[in-house]
């Protein structure tokens, strides 16, 4: 009778085991899918953006209050989604810094139109392709 005991056991640990693991699968999909926003900025709090473009080698630093309302109203507005890992990936389009008038700098970096890499993931974001174009032009006025 000892014997039966200790089978029925075994068989209610697999289902609770396997219960549990597409339970981690389903809440991990839905972090990684969740859309999320990027950090808020208050526009009034920065004093400055700077942008380098991995392509030209250059940098702009954008000091234009107004300039920077549009700027931080355009990447509150992102919604994100993650792609994927970005940890070992190098080379970049552009860095986008947010210096405020205290505290610490915030960073993102855009490779493409809709993807931002912010360490340790890529993330797609829906929309147009507003700011990247914005600073492509910049650097181009500023080359030729």
């Amino acid at each position: 009778m000892k014997k039966d005991i200790g089978v029925k056991k075994k068989h209610h640990v697999v289902p609770v085991i396997l219960g549990i693991l597409f339970l981690l699968v389903i809440i991990v999909v839905i972090w990684l899918f969740m859309p999320i926003n990027m950090p808020a900025k208050d526009a009034s709090r920065i004093t400055a953006i700077r942008v380098f473009d991995g392509t030209y080698g250059k940098s702009i630093t954008i000091t234009d209050p107004n300039e920077i309302k549009e700027i931080v109203d355009t990447v509150n507005s992102f919604k994100l989604r993650r792609e994927m890992i970005s940890i070992g990936f190098m080379g970049y389009r552009f860095i986008v810094e947010f210096e405020p008038k205290t505290g610490k700098w915030d960073r993102f970096i855009m490779n493409s139109g809709n993807t931002i890499r912010q360490d340790p993931f890529f993330y797609h974001y829906e929309g147009s392709p507003h700011l990247y174009n914005y600073f492509d032009k910049k650097f181009d006025e500023m080359n030729q």
